[in-house]
């Protein structure tokens, strides 16, 4: 994948899958080697298909390095549900979450046969899925409220904007339509507001260099 190609919504045809620029990317260079991050969003993995149809989705892209965060799905639905009875400090239902993601990413992992990726800034040859709970060790999420307002959302674009790639959200519906020009940031806020990204999103976005989404054709 080089820097012109980073991501291009047309590569998607004749796949299960549709796209477009939330934020085009303004620093493409033509011959530059360029990675990628992809956000795959819990509530997929409650597709039956979901692992053809992420294989298909990473087939699709031009070759290169793909970084994949994988949100927490069930697993942060349930600890929602259990600090909603019994309501905990923030920052420890943050770090539980992360560990949530954790599981979700070595499912996917062992499912699609992809590395675990224990430094997520290191090298990476084709794809291989983040460890988040790494990443925080790390000092990666450090800039992220350790709140609900933070979700894999967040997560992803902040670890985007680490190593300097683009991101690509997958989600299970596409975003809501705004009259917003594709090039200017008021359409990330927003996502945010239709609840479409978490409310922290532009925020942690910010510096990332194209943001773009996919979502399953019905």
């Amino acid at each position: 994948m080089t820097a012109s190609t980073r991501f291009d919504p047309a590569c998607l045809q004749g796949t299960a899958w549709q796209g477009g620029w939330g934020r085009a990317p303004a620093n493409a260079r033509r011959g530059e080697a360029a990675g990628l991050v992809i956000k795959f969003g819990g509530s997929l993995l409650g597709w039956p298909d979901w692992p053809k149809r992420l294989e298909d989705l990473l087939g699709a892209l031009p070759g290169g390095a793909v970084r994949l965060v994988v949100g927490g799905g069930p697993v942060a639905n349930g600890l929602r549900e259990l600090d909603a009875a019994c309501p905990q400090p923030a920052e420890r239902m943050h770090r539980l979450t992360i560990e949530g993601m954790r599981i979700t990413a070595q499912l996917v992992a062992e499912c699609l046969g992809l590395t675990v990726l224990d430094d997520p800034l290191g090298c990476v040859a084709t794809c291989g899925v983040i460890d988040p709970l790494a990443a925080l060790k790390r000092g990666l999420l450090r800039n992220l409220p350790a709140d609900w307002q933070v979700t894999s959302d967040s997560i992803a674009a902040a670890l985007a904007a680490a190593a300097h790639q683009p991101l690509v959200l997958a989600k299970s519906v596409p975003p809501p339509t705004t009259p917003t020009a594709i090039e200017t940031d008021p359409t990330l806020p927003a996502w945010s507001l239709a609840g479409w990204v978490d409310p922290f999103f532009a925020k942690a976005a910010a510096t990332v260099d194209g943001v773009a989404w996919v979502a399953p054709v019905r």
